[in-house]
């Protein structure tokens, strides 16, 4: 990957994902992240609090979609004013009747369906800033608020889930020079993610159960905004205190 397609990955993320893509790729060197059996994600065993299974008692989210479910741990230690905008607008019924409107390259976003060019919205007034920890980071099935140069780089309701489940060869190559910690860049190396706009995004959350679900929808053929033709919809997003697999 040269430099000009380094800047692309920079303006997907930067503008809600909306571009045209083909599906996530897997290369052959690359390991299935998620146990087939259980819809649970292995992260292949990596020692990292990201990627961590909940605690039992801590506050997930369940993603109920017309293609399965997505379950989150939220970071309200890291991101304490993403996870209250997201809960609150979660109990509100927000969510239900959004979709996921797009389908970038490196993740997968939710909109508002009928509306492509929907500003979102905040329990804060006129949205909120940034919140950034240097160990919390853009990995394969992340959790993360893209932000919008016409709303002044604010964060808002929309959110995406990165399943960009590989590195380029230059990425490898350049891995050092982003300035990840250690144990950041290793995960990078074992289970892909975007590795560009450090420091710019918002991590909030972390899927721990089905990325496969993600994948049913990259199987969805896309327009050229790479708007998905058939609707996947958010039927319901429940908040409740983890009990352990099922």
């Amino acid at each position: 990957m040269n430099k000009k397609m380094l800047a692309v990955f920079t303006v997907i993320v930067l503008v809600f994902c909306i571009v045209g893509c083909d599906k996530v790729k897997k290369g052959e060197d690359q390991v299935d992240k998620t146990d087939d059996n259980n819809h649970y994600v292995s992260y292949e065993n990596i020692e990292l609090d990201q990627l961590k299974r909940p605690e039992i008692g801590e506050t997930i989210a369940i993603i109920k979609t017309n293609y399965g479910e997505i379950r989150l741990r939220l970071f309200e230690d890291i991101a304490p004013k993403a996870v209250e905008n997201f809960k609150t607008l979660a109990k509100e019924g927000f969510y239900s009747g959004h979709a996921f409107t797009a389908m970038g390259v490196v993740s997968a976003g939710i909109g508002k369906i009928g509306e492509p060019d929907y500003e979102g919205k905040s329990i804060y007034e006129g949205g909120f800033d940034i919140e950034i920890d240097d160990d919390y980071a853009m990995l394969y099935g992340s959790v993360v608020i893209p932000r919008r140069v016409k709303v002044d780089g604010k964060n808002f309701s929309n959110f995406c889930i990165i399943d960009k489940n590989f590195l380029t060869d230059e990425e490898k190559s350049n891995l050092s020079g982003y300035g990840f910690p250690e144990k950041i860049t290793e995960a990078f190396e074992k289970i892909g993610g975007n590795v560009v706009n450090k420091d710019e995004i918002t991590v909030f959350g972390q899927v721990f159960y089905g990325m496969d679900t993600i994948e049913k929808m990259r199987e969805v053929k896309v327009g050229s905004m790479g708007e998905p033709l058939d609707i996947i919809e958010i039927e319901s997003i429940e908040l409740k205190e983890y009990e352990g697999d099922i």
